[in-house]
């Protein structure tokens, strides 16, 4: 099996190097090959998604499994990617998800302030999507009310960060459909997940859940 590992970075930041000790966290269960992509504001939606969708398809042989995993914006395309690739051979793994640029949940305003907060997640959905860009289009909440096909999706989410009621909120849809594997919140903060001694915590459930796709 193969996982393609998508880094994380607000959509417009962010790089392969910058996550390689995540890579080499799941080189324990399966080969792993992480991605790059161009970058927003210089490169607005679809181009991030198309450069991912380019490379899965020169790695992976379609029919045998694949895992696309992310943390942050790395999880947000993962699930864009796979919503195109509509097949069964896929596992979505989503860690501390960007999900949308418009949900607005308890997290959205208890940790506005924190290190990746109102401001910062405002602006990064506004530089990748674009003045002319149509919110709707880029947003994996509205993929689920319309009842676009997720793969089998973990999701897992840091209870204090601005992220968690998105995660929280696409995993409840995901539940509904019968479409998640599992659900996993941990006591830290966004960037937390990306601390060394909370990879076991953080990471650990998710490497549990791709060793288990890939020997199924």
């Amino acid at each position: 099996g193969l996982v393609i590992h998508i880094h994380g970075g607000g959509l417009h930041g962010g790089s392969v190097l910058a996550e390689k000790h995540l890579s080499q966290y799941f080189s324990v269960v399966a080969t792993v090959c992480s991605v790059g992509y161009r970058l927003a504001p210089e490169h607005k939606d679809p181009v991030a998604v198309d450069d991912i969708q380019d490379a899965v398809r020169a790695l992976w042989a379609n029919g045998s499994p694949l895992v696309l995993f992310g943390m942050s914006a790395g999880a947000y395309l993962a699930a864009r990617v796979a919503l195109r690739l509509e097949s069964t051979d896929v596992f979505l793994v989503m860690v501390a998800p960007m999900v949308s640029p418009s949900f607005l949940g308890p997290s959205q305003l208890e940790y506005a302030h924190a290190v990746w907060g109102h401001q910062q997640d405002t602006w990064s959905w506004k530089w990748y999507v674009g003045e002319s860009g149509v919110i709707e289009d880029v947003d994996l909440l509205q993929a689920t009310a319309a009842r676009q096909q997720f793969p089998l999706t973990y999701i897992s989410v840091a209870s204090r960060d601005y992220l968690r009621d998105q995660g929280v909120a696409l995993a409840a849809s995901l539940n509904r459909s019968g479409q998640l594997v599992e659900f996993q919140e941990w006591d830290t903060s966004h960037l937390g997940c990306k601390v060394q001694g909370y990879w076991d915590r953080c990471l650990g459930g998710a490497r549990d859940s791709i060793a288990s796709f890939l020997q199924a």
